[in-house]
């Protein structure tokens, strides 16, 4: 079983690349575009890791990590 990444980004650019690149190292990788999909995706899945941005549309990423 691979390691679960969520990438909130909401710049699409970016966040391919890094799911392309975490994906290409054998991570299993999911992406959110704003904060209230990162929140959902976090807790209603199991995530090793998430890289969080900060400025975010919905819910900015320091409430998205203090909800988490």
């Amino acid at each position: 079983m691979s390691r679960k990444i969520l990438i909130v980004e909401d710049e699409e650019s970016l966040r391919i690349t890094m799911g392309d690149r975490l994906a290409s190292e054998g991570y299993h990788v999911i992406e959110a575009k704003t904060g209230t999909q990162g929140l959902e995706l976090g807790r209603n899945e199991t995530i090793e890791l998430i890289i969080l941005d900060i400025m975010l549309p919905e819910v900015d990423g320091f409430t998205v990590c203090k909800k988490l």
